[in-house]
């Protein structure tokens, strides 16, 4: 953590438009910051930092590297600007074939940026109303080889971007927290196909998730990668964005106890400490009592694994190995949980094979 202080001190300064220039970056190594961006998922917001920056005659940024910061920016933005005209194509052909659709995380979370551009770009994540078996079904007609999945099913669009059609936004390894999980969602499920909000760059009108959703969505989404593989720093500056939207306090007090119930209330109570105490957050923004110890926890996790636990170098989570290889770095890796999170923890090797169970039937059987 120590050796990763003035790239969170910048990370911070990158967020807040009145935080002073961090005295690091008279010492700052741009390879390493660069590097930490890249595995945290954060290299398109740290341009509002370099910007305000300027030239640090001290200490400044060799031209090869402004060069590699320069060209990872004007892609992302290239890859957003193609991916909205898309999304809106798409959304379209599915509701002409019956389905409302709401647009999760990704480019809907991007609009709360100060410019879209700045966040990374992913899948597309689609949350279809309808029966799953009758989703199911239609998956299977316009993509035949298509991996079906509890919560979701992949497709390929055009030029290879993932679509994942999801029949739940999210879901739960604890069966009983699931069950509760789901009982919210599909009782807040008609506001969020009719939240309208019209894409950046003319990308049209489509339905996304609202606030109060989000802060139950996003939540689970940190948690769930969090247990599974990791997550990285990329997913709390999206929740940063999300709290500063606001919230009252009845919505709050309904968001902790929606948090409690599905047994995510101490993990976000750590995500709230890392939030005001790495990333800056107000006070007010906060949605529960900030916790230190689990935060601390959570944080030296996601500096060791970055984004999605992608360079982690005590695990291997590599899917050339089997399922059973995998499954034994998963309980090694979460063990050390048990204590914070042991519905999860627990569940997760249950919910696996259980979830293996599902997909031969689905896949195989269920034509």
């Amino acid at each position: 953590m120590i050796s990763t202080s003035c790239y969170l001190d910048f990370l911070k300064f990158c967020l807040h438009p009145d935080v002073p220039i961090p005295k690091s970056v008279k010492t700052m190594d741009w390879n390493g910051l660069y590097d930490f961006a890249i595995q945290q998922g954060v290299v398109g917001i740290m341009q509002i930092g370099l910007n305000k920056l300027g030239k640090v005659e001290e200490n400044p940024m060799p031209i090869h590297v402004l060069a590699t910061w320069i060209g990872h920016w004007q892609s992302l933005e290239a890859v957003h600007k193609e991916r909205l005209a898309y999304i809106h194509e798409i959304v379209e052909q599915f509701k002409s074939d019956g389905y409302r659709v709401c647009l999760l995380k990704g480019e809907g979370v991007s609009r709360m940026y100060p410019s879209p551009w700045l966040r990374n770009v992913g899948d597309v994540d689609l949350w279809f109303d309808g029966n799953r078996q009758d989703i199911i079904r239609y998956v299977k007609d316009i993509s035949p080889n298509s991996e079906i999945k509890y919560m979701h099913s992949k497709v390929s669009g055009p030029g290879g971007v993932l679509i994942e059609i999801h029949y739940t936004p999210t879901c739960k390894n604890d069966f009983y927290s699931d069950h509760i999980l789901q009982q919210y969602i599909n009782s807040h499920k008609e506001e969020q196909m009719q939240n309208l909000a019209l894409l950046p760059d003319g990308g049209g009108y489509v339905c996304v998730p609202t606030d109060s959703f989000n802060r139950i969505l996003l939540m689970s989404h940190m948690m769930a990668h969090f247990i599974s593989e990791g997550a990285g720093l990329n997913l709390l500056v999206d929740y940063f964005y999300l709290l500063q939207r606001g919230f009252t306090k009845a919505e709050q007090s309904a968001d902790i106890v929606t948090l409690k119930r599905t047994g995510m209330l101490k993990f976000a109570q750590g995500v709230m400490w890392i939030e005001q105490n790495i990333l800056g957050l107000q006070r007010e923004f906060l949605l529960t009592k900030p916790d230190e110890s689990v935060g601390k926890i959570l944080l030296n996790e996601i500096l060791a694994g970055g984004s999605y636990g992608k360079y982690d170098s005590r695990y291997n989570f590599s899917k050339h190995h089997s399922a059973l290889s995998l499954l034994r770095q998963e309980m090694r890796r979460n063990i050390r949980f048990v204590a914070l999170f042991p519905n999860e923890v627990i569940s997760r090797p249950l919910f696996k094979l259980w979830h293996r169970s599902w997909q031969l039937y689905y896949n195989h059987y269920k034509r």
